[in-house]
C-alpha cells in the first residue's frame, strides 16, 4: 500500500481523520471512549467505498492519550482490511512515542505510521521506532515559503539516515496553508522526487487550505442571504474541500492526500475516482504538460491567521485612542509628511521597503505610537482590498509580517519604560504550532498599554512557560495556538501550575483560532480573549481597576 504513484490513473493513498477534536463520535478525548456503532458503520462505508473504486486508501486516527489511542487503533485495526497501514496522529513526542511502545507490545506496529515527526523531532525518538518496528513515518516538512520546504525536508532525511531509518516507508507532509501556496508547493515536487529514494512519498492535506480559503466565506454568506436551508449549508466546506482534493488528485505526482473527515468519504472517494476513471484525458495532457516544465517557486510567503486583519486593524485602533496627543512632536519638517505618505502607502501595497520606511520615521523623531497609526491607514487599504478580492491570504501574512516587523522596531521603546511594578506578562505559542502573528500581535497591544512582556516565541514546551514565568515573577501566562491539535498542549501548563501550587500567584488567559471560551472554561483558564483588545481589556481589568 504504501508505494508511489505510478502515473495519472494509479490512485494516490486517500487519507481520511477519524476521532480528531470535535469529532462527534467522541464522547471523551481523555478515556477514549466513542459511539462503537456509528464509528463502526463510518468506518465500514470507507472500506465498502475504496474497495468498489480500486482506490487506495488508510485512516489517520487522532487521540490525546495513550489510554484513548489504544481503543480507537485496536478498534479501527479489526475492521479495515489487514493490509491496511493505520496512522497515528499525535503532536506530542511522549504520546508518539507511548503509541509505538503500545502497538509493539501487542503486535500492531508493523501497521502503524506515526504522524508526525518534523524537523526538531531528536535522532533518538527516531531510533525507538525503528526499534519498535512501526510501518513508517509521516515527515511534516512546514516552512511559510514553499522553496524552502524541500530544505526542511531533506533535513528531516539526513536525521532518519542518521537513525536507520532511510529505507522505511516515508510520506513527506508538505503541509499547504491556502491556494496559492498548494499550486507552488504542487510544481515542486516533481524535482524533489526525481533527486530522493522510491521509499519515500510525496503529497499534503488539501483540505487544510478550506478555513483559509475566503470564497468559502463569500459563498456562506450568499447562501444565508438567499436564506437557504441550513442543512444545504453544511454541504458548503465538505463540498469545497472535496475539490481541493481532486485538484490534488489531478497532480500525477503526488502520492497521498489527507482529505479531511472520515465522514466525507463518500465524496470524496467518488470525486478522486471520476477523475482517475479515464474519462478527463484532458486534465491528464495537462498533467503531463506541467510536469514537464519546470518548477515554479511562490514570490508569496503563505501561512494563514483567521482574522488577522480584523485583529490587526482593531489592535491599531486601540493603540491610537490611547495616543497621548501632548507628546506627540507634529514635525515640518521638509519631507516629514512624504515619508509618512509613502510608508503607509507601502503597507498597503506590501512593499518590501515598508519597515525601512518606519525605520526612518522612527529616526526623524515620529513616536512609536504615530507610527502605529501611519500603519493602520495602510493595513484599511489591505483589508479593503481583501474584502474585494484582490488580496488572499498570502497577501494577508505579507501584512502581517510587515506588522511584526514594525513591531520590532518598536519594541525597545517600550522596553525603556519598565519597571519593577509593572505587570508581568509570559506570553508564547504552545507546543506544536508555530505561528505567531496573532501572539506578535497581543505582545504588541500589551506593551503599549504598559505591560512587561516577556516573548517566549512559537513551540514552546508547557515546563518552559512555568519556569519562565516562576522565574521572572510574572504574574500572567498568555497562551496562543492556530491548531486544534496543539491546542490541548495548553492544559499541560495549568496542570504544571496546579502541580506547583502556582494557580493562586499566576492567572492564564488563553486565545487563538483554536480555542473558544467554551475551552477555556474546560480546562480552567482564568480567561479567555478573542483578540488583541479583547486581551488588554481583561488585564486591565484584572489589575488596573479595583
Amino acid at each position: 500500500m504504501l508505494n508511489r504513484r505510478r502515473g495519472f490513473r494509479d490512485s494516490p493513498l486517500l487519507v481520511g481523520s477519524i476521532f480528531y477534536p470535535k469529532d462527534k463520535l467522541v464522547l471523551n478525548r481523555e478515556t477514549g471512549e466513542f459511539k462503537r456503532a456509528e464509528a463502526e458503520a463510518v468506518i465500514g462505508e470507507y472500506v465498502e467505498l475504496c474497495t468498489n473504486y480500486g482506490v487506495k486508501c488508510t485512516i489517520d486516527v487522532e487521540g490525546e492519550t495513550v489510554e484513548a489511542f489504544q481503543k480507537f487503533l485496536d478498534f479501527v485495526a479489526g475492521i479495515v482490511p489487514r493490509d491496511w497501514a493505520i496512522m497515528a496522529d499525535a503532536t506530542a513526542k511522549d504520546l508518539r512515542l507511548g503509541v509505538a511502545y503500545w502497538a509493539w507490545q501487542v503486535g500492531l506496529s508493523n501497521r502503524l505510521i506515526i504522524n508526525s515527526i518534523d524537523y526538531k523531532s531528536p535522532v533518538d525518538e527516531l531510533i525507538h521506532y525503528r526499534d519498535f518496528g512501526v510501518a513508517g513515518l509521516v515527515a511534516a516538512a512546514f516552512d511559510v515559503n514553499p522553496g524552502n520546504k524541500i530544505k526542511v525536508a531533506e533535513s528531516i532525511m539526513g536525521k532518519l539516515r542518521e537513525a536507520g531509518l532511510f529505507n522505511s516507508s516515508i510520506l513527506i507532509d508538505l503541509s499547504v496553508l491556502d491556494v496559492p501556496d498548494m499550486a507552488a508547493t504542487a510544481a515542486l515536487i516533481p524535482e524533489f522526487k526525481a533527486r530522493i529514494p522510491s521509499n519515500f512519498l510525496v503529497g499534503f492535506a488539501p483540505a487544510n487550505v478550506v478555513p483559509t480559503w475566503k470564497k468559502v466565506d463569500a459563498v456562506l454568506k450568499a447562501l444565508r442571504e438567499k436564506g437557504i436551508n441550513d442543512e444545504y449549508m453544511q454541504l458548503v466546506k465538505p463540498t469545497m474541500r472535496a475539490s481541493m482534493a481532486v485538484t490534488a488528485a489531478m497532480f500525477p505526482y503526488i502520492d497521498f492526500i489527507l482529505f479531511g473527515p472520515l465522514r466525507e468519504a463518500l465524496l470524496d472517494t467518488t470525486v478522486v475516482a471520476s477523475i482517475l476513471s479515464g474519462d478527463f484525458k484532458i486534465i491528464e495532457w495537462r498533467d503531463e504538460a506541467v510536469e514537464e516544465s519546470k518548477p515554479v517557486s511562490s514570490p508569496k510567503s503563505p501561512r494563514p491567521f483567521s482574522g488577522m486583519i480584523t485583529d490587526l486593524k482593531a489592535a491599531l485602533d486601540e493603540a491610537e485612542a490611547r495616543i497621548d496627543e501632548t507628546k506627540i512632536n507634529t514635525r515640518e519638517a521638509q519631507g516629514l509628511d512624504e515619508l509618512k505618505t509613502r510608508f503607509s502607502a507601502a503597507v498597503g501595497d506590501l512593499e518590501d521597503g515598508a519597515v525601512d520606511l518606519a525605520k526612518q520615521l522612527l529616526d526623524m523623531g515620529v513616536s512609536p505610537l504615530e507610527l502605529i497609526e501611519l500603519m493602520k491607514k495602510g493595513m484599511d487599504v489591505v483589508g479593503e482590498r481583501y474584502e474585494k478580492g484582490e488580496y488572499f491570504v498570502s497577501e494577508l501574512v505579507m501584512a502581517g509580517e510587515i506588522g511584526e516587523g514594525v513591531v520590532k522596531l518598536i519594541e525597545p521603546f517600550f522596553k525603556e519604560n519598565r519597571s519593577a511594578d509593572r505587570v508581568k506578562v509570559i506570553i508564547g505559542t504552545v507546543e506544536g504550532d508555530i505561528h505567531s502573528i496573532g501572539k506578535n500581535i497581543v505582545k504588541m497591544m500589551l506593551m503599549a498599554n504598559g505591560y512587561d512582556v516577556i516573548d517566549l516565541g512559537v513551540d514552546v514546551p508547557a515546563e518552559r512557560f512555568v519556569e519562565e514565568a516562576e522565574r521572572n515573577g510574572a504574574q500572567v501566562i498568555g497562551l496562543s495556538s492556530l491548531l486544534s491539535t496543539s491546542a490541548i498542549n495548553m492544559r499541560k501548563v495549568l496542570e504544571l501550575l496546579d502541580k506547583r501550587g502556582l494557580r493562586g500567584r499566576i492567572r492564564v488567559i488563553i486565545g487563538g483560532a483554536a480555542v473558544t471560551e467554551e475551552y477555556a472554561k474546560k480546562i480552567n483558564a482564568d480567561g479567555y480573549a478573542k483578540n488583541a483588545v479583547e486581551t488588554v481589556r481583561l488585564l486591565d481589568k484584572w489589575f488596573k481597576t479595583a
